[in-house]
């Protein structure tokens, strides 16, 4: 018997939006999951079980089981093609029980989601549930193809199913809190998120979308509860770090806010809005060399970084280069004029 993860990536659906938004606000909502944090879905492993049909010859049962140890991908030691040859040649072999073989459709799509091929991981997840129609887990990463390509509504409906199926499982809960919480269902964010952690208690996730939805509603100290059980959890978790500090600076605890920035960098060195946001806190405390750096990195992180450009311009003209200064404030003109 082999225990399937299937593992709930964010989605990439929101990136444009939250591109955009990071240039006007601090805070950022989750986007990559233990390994890609950039868009509002949580992730983590759903556990479900493949029994490997042993109704076959010796040598073929032991290349049936390597097929599904590379489709399975649990410790995601392969690469998503080579997934995706393991779980094709699981289903070609046709020597599986329809269950497990919508389950090797299913991880199929996963591997196809990862690779950006958004179609083909669809139609996966869609035999997946012709086969099993009571396959929640389908669903909901059925719905995070959806909500990938734009279509909310399916997305949603699918979410909805998700947890009509089978109503404990946590990440379905998580995922549509992430996308009411997108599309500004701040309280049924809350709601459903809090479901999801009723489930799963330890999913930092689920506790940094709720924390998030809290900070939308102006809810701080409970943002800033979810926010520290978030870091609990899952220590190097920068975007934590990011909105804890964000939290901070708003309460004037400059230096708390400095160290939580400091440990986002430390734990996402691309994170530009990691690196603005200290640029800020160092202008506010007057060290503007240090605030000029952390700026200058956010724009080198993001060259469309337009709030950076503009407090990069704003710690030049206060330290008396006009000419920087009135450069800075042209690009951020230009970026906000090119749409970005």
């Amino acid at each position: 018997m082999i225990c399937a993860r299937a593992m709930m990536r964010p989605t990439r659906q929101k990136m444009s939006r939250v591109s955009k938004a990071a240039e006007r606000s601090p805070f950022v909502l989750l986007s990559k999951s233990l390994l890609d944090l950039k868009s509002a879905i949580s992730s983590g492993p759903y556990v479900v079980t493949v029994t490997v049909s042993l109704a076959v010859a010796p040598a073929l049962a032991v290349e049936q089981q390597q097929n599904w140890t590379q489709c399975i991908n649990a410790q995601h030691i392969f690469a998503p093609d080579l997934a995706i040859t393991g779980c094709t040649a699981v289903i070609q072999l046709g020597r599986e029980t329809s269950q497990n073989k919508a389950i090797a459709f299913a991880y199929r799509g996963n591997a196809y989601r990862e690779k950006g091929d958004l179609d083909r991981a669809l139609s996966d997840f869609n035999e997946a549930i012709r086969i099993n129609p009571r396959f929640s887990l389908a669903f909901t990463n059925r719905g995070n193809v959806y909500r990938t390509k734009g279509d909310l509504h399916s997305a949603l409906a699918d979410y909805n199913e998700a947890i009509r199926l089978d109503p404990t499982v946590a990440k379905a809960f998580a995922n549509r809190g992430s996308l009411y919480h997108a599309i500004g269902g701040f309280d049924r964010a809350i709601v459903d998120l809090g479901e999801a952690i009723r489930l799963d208690a330890n999913d930092p996730f689920a506790r940094f979308n709720r924390g998030t939805a809290y900070t939308a509603k102006g809810e701080f100290d409970s943002a800033l509860t979810d926010y520290n059980e978030a870091i609990r959890l899952y220590p190097t978790f920068s975007m934590a770090f990011n909105n804890r500090g964000v939290l901070f600076r708003n309460i004037a605890d400059l230096d708390r806010a400095i160290a939580d920035f400091t440990d986002a960098v430390r734990f996402d060195p691309w994170s530009a809005i990691a690196y603005n946001n200290r640029a800020m806190v160092w202008a506010q405390k007057g060290e503007l060399g240090r605030a000029i750096a952390d700026f200058t990195t956010a724009i080198t992180l993001n060259p469309i970084y337009a709030g950076a450009f503009v407090g990069r311009g704003q710690a030049k003209q206060k330290m008396g280069d006009g000419s920087g200064a009135e450069a800075d404030f042209e690009a951020a003109k230009a970026i906000n004029q090119s749409g970005h």
